[in-house]
């Protein structure tokens, strides 16, 4: 197996395609989330065995108002702690998004990882950010989890952190064609993130879901 093929492997969530994450995740009470780890609050957890599994679900979602402008400003949020009055199982139909604790960050204008300089905000970025607001969220390790997964509508960062920026990385940050990667600073700083998760013993799965309609 290619350390590329390897790294897909790690990374991408891959349940059977009609199930959702209301299939294999609940809104568990802090209770139960004590029995699976010191995590303070409660957390969307996994239905069976959880706390053998360990695994904990953390929904991202991000917006840019004015996308491919100068004036663009991009918002991210990140969705791990339900809410006290959120139902164990939420409707099939209400996203977890809407039953949790949103927390909102403004996508910097700058870049992130190396020299500073203006970084329009663009959607794709501000998707990009939301999934290192994630893996950097809490101290995964120290709640004890084992997983963590990274729930997100866009396929451009499930396909681009589990397939393509390894590729890219090992070929200088260039394309296939030749032409230099976007949001380099972005991919450097999830890896880093993913890569010091993964060293503290928490493994990071990334799972392409639906959007949900009023999300």
């Amino acid at each position: 197996m290619t350390p590329e093929a390897q790294m897909h492997k790690q990374l991408l969530y891959l349940p059977q395609s009609t199930i959702s994450p209301h299939d294999l995740f609940y809104a568990a009470s802090e209770d139960e989330v004590f029995k699976c780890s010191t995590a303070i609050g409660r957390r969307f957890i996994r239905q069976r065995r959880a706390d053998e599994i360990g695994e904990c679900l953390i929904y991202t979602d991000a917006s840019c108002y004015r996308n491919g402008r100068e004036d663009a400003v991009g918002e991210c949020i990140i969705a791990c702690e339900p809410t006290l009055l959120s139902p164990r199982r939420p409707d099939d139909n209400t996203s977890f998004m809407d039953v949790a604790r949103q927390e909102k960050a403004t996508l910097p204008s700058q870049t992130v990882f190396g020299p500073k300089r203006f970084a329009r905000p663009k959607s794709s970025r501000a998707k990009l950010y939301a999934a290192i607001l994630a893996v950097e969220a809490r101290p995964w390790d120290r709640e004890g989890w084992k997983t963590i997964v990274i729930a997100i509508d866009m396929e451009y960062v499930v396909i681009g952190i589990t397939t393509l920026v390894w590729k890219w990385k090992k070929n200088g940050w260039r394309k296939s064609n030749g032409k230099p990667v976007a949001n380099i600073d972005l991919w450097k700083r999830l890896i880093a993130s993913i890569e010091d998760l993964q060293a503290s013993g928490v493994a990071v799965k990334f799972w392409k879901v639906s959007r949900v309609k009023g999300n």
